[in-house]
């Protein structure tokens, strides 16, 4: 996790929509530090009340399903991709029986298919999952339970996403009531930062004037992983019609959420 300094804001890093970039952002230029001798990056402190700031991000679903597509070719069962890895706790991620594994064998094997047709068959199994996930002890909870969703219909980044921002309740995701100060769009990521901490009230000169050299690494440790500028190729070219709506619909409050910050 990466806090302020002086604990003004908290970084609650929602897994695959940008935040590793986001971290170095924090750690360069608004006096952000890792805190984690007791969280992970991808943690969310169960005192997130002690800090002045919560700040999230939010990655278009349509991307996030993608990313999350080409992660999980890097890795196989026994190294599982990012996601699925923070969502194991250590204590777990021996057991090769349990269900969480069994998801993990079964995803990969689509990846010798051609990349849309494997790309077809992840995104609709990830999204007709109907057991839980266990978390890491620090965060809220230790469980999403994605049977008690019961007809919500809403996909794996929503679940997540709900767990992270929303204290896991139906009720406030419904209704837009998070628990963040700040929610900051990955394809706005420049803009959305200079708004969040000139209303935070830090210092955003440095960050204004230097954030192309920093992207570049000229005088700056170029970030380990960066946020595409232009794009390599068009996301939505993945999905055929049915999928398309499908995604409109069982992410349609984080749609919402991004037409809101859009504001």
């Amino acid at each position: 996790m990466i806090r302020h300094v002086d604990n003004l804001y908290a970084f609650l890093h929602l897994p695959k929509t940008g935040g590793t970039f986001f971290r170095e952002i924090l750690t360069n230029f608004f006096n952000g530090v890792y805190n984690n001798d007791k969280y992970r990056f991808h943690a969310v402190p169960e005192n997130y009340g002690m800090y002045t700031h919560r700040i999230g991000l939010v990655r278009d679903p349509f991307e996030f399903y993608v990313s999350l597509f080409y992660s999980f070719k890097k890795f196989n069962a026994d190294h599982p991709a990012p996601l699925f890895y923070y969502l194991i706790p250590v204590e777990y991620k021996d057991n090769k029986n349990s269900k969480i594994f069994n998801d993990l064998k079964h995803i990969t094997s689509y990846y010798d298919q051609d990349d849309k047709t494997a790309f077809k068959n992840f995104y609709t199994y990830l999204n007709n999952l109907d057991h839980g996930y266990i978390f890491n002890d620090h965060w809220w909870g230790n469980y999403i339970d994605f049977s008690s969703h019961g007809d919500l219909n809403i996909g794996l980044y929503s679940r997540v996403y709900m767990f992270m921002y929303y204290l896991n309740s139906i009720s406030f995701f419904e209704s837009g009531y998070n628990v963040l100060s700040a929610l900051i769009r990955t394809d706005n990521i420049f803009e959305d930062t200079l708004f969040t901490f000139k209303t935070i009230g830090l210092n955003t000169e440095s960050f204004s004037k230097n954030f192309g050299n920093f992207l570049n690494g000229d005088g700056f440790k170029k970030p380990d992983k960066n946020i595409n500028t232009k794009r390599k190729y068009d996301y939505i070219e993945y999905y055929d019609d049915q999928m398309i709506q499908a995604c409109k619909d069982q992410e349609r409050y984080i749609l919402r959420d991004i037409e809101i910050t859009k504001l």
